[in-house]
């Protein structure tokens, strides 16, 4: 039985670096071991034991096999250099390979790095299999996660675009029906050459950790103003660059009782300008306001979803070639504007995601409509940021960010 893919889509040619995580684990182990426990925890995923397969009339979907490819290589330097090091790597998707690990082997530890491509995970599932591997390090035993895939029909019942948008929407996908265009592995394997090799982009990453003691008083500083951890951080960054930001928010439609791998990130843009003259947390607020204008309305909050029903999944493919590859049909080029690739980009997309792995850091992908990408991610020894950008830039403004956190803290018990 294979599975269709249907909102992986996009990320199917995406050319742009995939989601990454890096953990030190406190662990005892050899080599072998670690090969052992990554081997159940990637076998224990329906989603790894597959592979994907492409019809020359473009048809693509997630085939079953009988065990997971997995990749284990050891690694020296920091995470920020891994990033760099494998930002251009095309994944081997055809033969089942999504996910890449990478160790260094420590007194008492083991720092363990993965880098998973977005069509089988989102920042939630990185850290979920980070959190297996940890277990089975420990003793313990995981289950199974079975093939779990976005739906259409998740959506609230009703939920659709503006009639005269999905007639043209309707009509553009006929007219694109007609060229029989489809993209090939061949064709895949050239965009990214392409898109890495131009020199315009190159993986940057930094990170910040608020201690145990100023993240707790960050959350109950939150809690008391009305607002979330994340559209606090939010608000620092934007304060930290001194501009007007727009903000890509990463939101979900991961089933509560899905514990397993799958991209389940949905996101909506909307521009914020810090307002100096008033608090950091009358500004969160404010960001909080629109997020729940977008996030109340459905047709915001799942128009990247209706739409990639709309089209054919073809259709969906050429958003990348127009943007990057020079393929100049007139369709495509339209669907790129659609998907905010031709378009101004968005400056920070924000996700949040939790993780019980000691000192975790997550990478987010960084969307092809953004320049940077911001993950925020709460852990036993407090609440990190990471920020992650393909233009090669420096990246210290995350620290001011953080210092105006702490400071706008200071005041509580």
């Amino acid at each position: 039985m294979r599975f269709s893919m249907i909102k992986e889509r996009p990320f199917f040619f995406l050319p742009a670096a995939p989601v990454g995580i890096c953990a030190r684990i406190a662990a005892d182990c050899t080599e072998a071991q670690l090969t052992a426990a990554v081997t159940q925890a990637m076998n224990a995923q329906g989603l790894m034991k597959t592979r994907v397969v492409l019809s020359k009339d473009g048809t693509a979907a997630y085939e079953p096999t009988e065990a997971a490819v997995v990749v284990l290589k050891p690694f020296e330097g920091d995470f920020a250099q891994l990033l760099r090091q494998e930002e251009s790597y095309v994944f081997d998707l055809e033969h089942g390979e999504y996910v890449r690990f990478f160790f260094r082997m420590e007194e008492h530890s083991v720092v363990l790095a993965a880098l998973l491509h977005q069509l089988i995970a989102d920042c939630t599932g990185a850290a979920l299999l980070m959190e297996d591997i940890t277990r089975i390090l420990s003793g313990g035993t995981v289950e199974a996660h079975p093939v779990q895939l976005y739906e259409p029909s998740w959506l609230p019942k009703g939920t659709s675009m503006p009639l005269g948008t999905r007639l043209s929407n309707k009509l553009g996908s006929m007219r694109w029906n007609k060229l029989k265009k489809s993209f090939s592995w061949e064709d895949r394997a050239r965009l990214a050459d392409r898109y890495w090799g131009w020199g315009t982009h190159a993986t940057s990453f930094a990170s910040d950790t608020l201690s145990a003691e100023d993240s707790a008083r960050l959350q109950a500083k939150a809690r008391e103003q009305g607002v979330s951890v994340s559209a606090a951080v939010t608000a620092a960054l934007v304060y930290a660059t001194g501009q007007s930001q727009k903000l890509r928010w990463g939101d979900t439609v991961r089933p509560e009782d899905c514990t397993g791998l799958g991209n389940f990130d949905v996101t909506y843009a909307f521009e914020f300008t810090y307002d100096p003259m008033t608090t950091l947390w009358n500004n969160a607020y404010a960001i909080e306001q629109q997020l729940s204008d977008r996030q109340n309305t459905p047709l915001l909050r799942y128009n990247q979803l209706l739409l990639i029903d709309q089209l054919p999944p073809t259709a969906v493919d050429s958003v990348y070639f127009a943007a990057y590859d020079g393929y100049k049909e007139p369709l495509a080029n339209g669907y790129a504007h659609m998907f905010g690739l031709t378009q101004e980009p968005a400056g920070i997309a924000v996700t949040g995601c939790a993780s019980s792995s000691d000192g975790a850091l997550i990478a987010a992908p960084v969307p092809s409509s953004c320049v940077f990408a911001a993950a925020v991610c709460s852990c036993p020894d407090g609440l990190t940021v990471t920020l992650r950008t393909e233009l090669d830039g420096d990246l210290n403004w995350l620290h001011d960010a953080m210092q105006t956190l702490r400071e706008a803290c200071a005041d509580m018990d």
